[in-house]
């Protein structure tokens, strides 16, 4: 085999599998953007693994038949490059269906070929053992580069890039097999019916059943594995609701109300207070216990560590610090922040009398049994710093095993250093995603806490003012600025807004590429309190429909969805407003 040859068939390898790449992970997420439910992306998904069972059955006849496996390959490259490009044209779900399907059924056509193709050529020249397993790498090389690459580029870009990128790679698919070749093949007499012979045989139509049920569930693991991703991409760390259980029983919270259990998941619910509770009674071993638990679950890079302990103390407080500044980001408000609310994963856990913010107030209390604000929205960030100060208390006994208790001490001081400084970081870099924003500069921290200040003295609507924010174009009259009659001071604003246009040129921002990255990190929808209350009312007469609209609407928090942009606006004036507490 020459090295041409060589390097045709490894290319091939490459971007067959660089295609596998693509789609197994990220085909999900695309067809979800697109606004399929999970069932609908499960069935569509099954298609790859189908076609897989159903089509080398087909194309590996053909080849037989025709004597020419490579040029089925290049026929079936090119009809897929082209038949790809169909996926800019498609809207509805039997569309999709259908492309899927024949798509993959032509693609099927190509790993067996190649595969068949690529052995062959080899034998003939005597060179399976040195060159067979060298080929295939560079297969597993293009899957795990377009797994990196891709989830590289839908991040920063999103996901609507997908068609470009499989276009892309099928056309590279396509022009590479025009450099394939391999000995002529005998030509071999075919028996009339073989094909449907071996379909109909009664061991091969079992295979394909349960293979069908086998990638169905295949499929279904790829649609959850992604929709994990987009959650996890989109929101904020979190403990997720499993399922709820309801009863007609009534029980007395502030008043009498119905019972319900909701059962939530997380991989680990282990909390700073756990260390707490260890550490005061001096248990050592169940301290050492839990914090090697930790270690070998979730933080197993800190076993590299010299120090494994203290590189554990940091990891959480850190981890702790970019979740506290991800709320605020978003005016989110926990409302019980004590230690043993506080997840040893830097996840959100334990709702009980939580918010988001409507009008913005900088001291805002979400729970009114909060009589002292100590959890208020600004305050968030220090009382976390405080629960990590519980949590040091907790790692002294741990770290005195091997340093002694002052210098103990010392290191735990100097860990928890670290808290404000990764607070303020990542804090600092949010709101400038918020305001579109793509560089750094000194002046940042003083135009943001200058509009945070103006907004609070204004009380205008923390959500919407950022989404809005969006439309602003360069070249824009600061007095054709719809939303600048939401504060009081006009002055004061009209001077932000034009110190905010400089900062802005400053940076040669583009408007299309600036709005669509706000959009995609200030929500249009958020759970306000009034819509889970109508939601609660609504529930309580037995009438779930509201609760089935806010799943849907809160799911993609970020997407316009105009037919509900109702749902985005701040409570009416009218509407009391709804407080919440531990009992609530």
């Amino acid at each position: 085999m020459t090295p041409v040859l060589r390097w045709a068939f490894g290319s091939f390898f490459f971007l067959y599998f660089a295609y596998v790449g693509l789609v197994s992970p990220y085909a999900s997420l695309f067809f979800l953007d697109r606004g399929f439910n999970v069932i609908e992306i499960a069935v569509l998904m099954s298609m790859l693994q189908i076609t897989r069972i159903v089509g080398p059955f087909s194309w590996g006849w053909l080849s037989d038949y025709l004597s020419n496996r490579i040029g089925i390959i290049r026929v079936c490259a090119c009809l897929a490059a082209v038949l790809f490009l169909c996926i800019f044209f498609l809207h509805s779900y039997y569309s999709f269906f259908i492309w899927m399907f024949v798509l993959h059924t032509i693609l099927s056509s190509q790993m067996p070929l190649g595969e068949t193709a690529t052995i062959h050529a080899l034998y003939k020249d005597n060179s399976f053992d040195k060159r067979y397993g060298r080929l295939r790498l560079w297969g597993s090389i293009g899957f795990i580069a377009m797994v990196l690459v891709a989830g590289e580029l839908f991040q920063r870009k999103g996901i609507e890039f997908y068609p470009i990128v499989g276009s892309i790679v099928l056309f590279a698919l396509a022009l590479v097999t025009f450099c394939l070749h391999e000995p002529k093949m005998e030509r071999r007499k075919m028996v009339k019916g073989e094909l449907l012979v071996v379909l109909f045989n009664p061991d091969v139509r079992w295979f394909l059943i349960s293979g069908f049920f086998m990638v169905f569930a295949h499929a279904a693991l790829y649609v959850f594995y992604s929709l994990y991703l987009a959650m996890f991409s989109l929101g904020i760390p979190t403990t997720r609701a499993l399922a709820i259980v309801g009863s007609e029983l009534a029980v007395r919270r502030e008043t009498l109300e119905t019972a319900a259990v909701c059962s939530r998941i997380a991989p680990s619910f282990i909390r700073i207070g756990h260390f707490e509770h260890f550490a005061s009674l001096q248990n050592i071993a169940r301290l050492k216990e839990l914090a090697d638990l930790l270690i070998r679950d979730h933080y197993f890079d800190c076993l590299q560590h010299p120090d494994p302990y203290l590189e554990l103390f940091k990891q959480i407080c850190i981890r702790n610090a970019k979740l506290v500044a991800q709320w605020q980001a978003v005016g989110f408000c926990h409302g019980v922040l004590n230690s043993d609310n506080i997840s040893a994963l830097g996840l959100t856990m334990d709702y009980g009398p939580f918010g988001f913010l409507d009008q913005f107030e900088i001291d805002h209390i979400c729970n009114h049994s909060d009589q002292g604000g100590r959890y208020a929205y600004h305050r968030q960030p220090q009382i976390m710093h405080w629960n990590m100060a519980c949590l040091a208390s907790g790692f002294l006994p741990l770290i005195e095993m091997t340093y002694g208790e002052s210098k103990a001490q010392t290191m735990l001081r100097q860990a928890l250093e670290e808290f404000p400084v990764a607070y303020a970081q990542t804090w600092q870099a949010l709101f400038r995603q918020k305001l579109g924003l793509q560089t750094q500069d000194e002046q940042d921290v003083a135009l943001i806490e200058r509009l945070l200040q103006a907004m609070h003295d204004s009380k205008a609507d923390f959500t919407n003012f950022f989404r809005q924010l969006s439309q602003i174009e360069q070249g824009q009259a600061i007095e054709s600025i719809s939303f600048r009659d939401h504060f009081i001071d006009r002055s004061l604003i009209d001077q932000w807004f034009v110190d905010y246009l400089a900062r802005l040129k400053a940076e040669s921002s583009d408007d299309f590429t600036r709005a669509k990255l706000m959009n995609g990190i200030n929500p249009k929808y958020i759970l306000r309190n009034h819509l889970a209350q109508a939601a609660i009312d609504k529930a309580q007469q037995h009438d779930y429909s509201e609760i089935k609209v806010l799943l849907n609407l809160l799911s993609k928090p970020y997407d316009e969805q105009a037919e509900f942009d109702t749902y985005a606006l701040p409570p009416p004036a009218d509407l009391d407003k709804v407080e919440v507490s531990c009992s609530s």
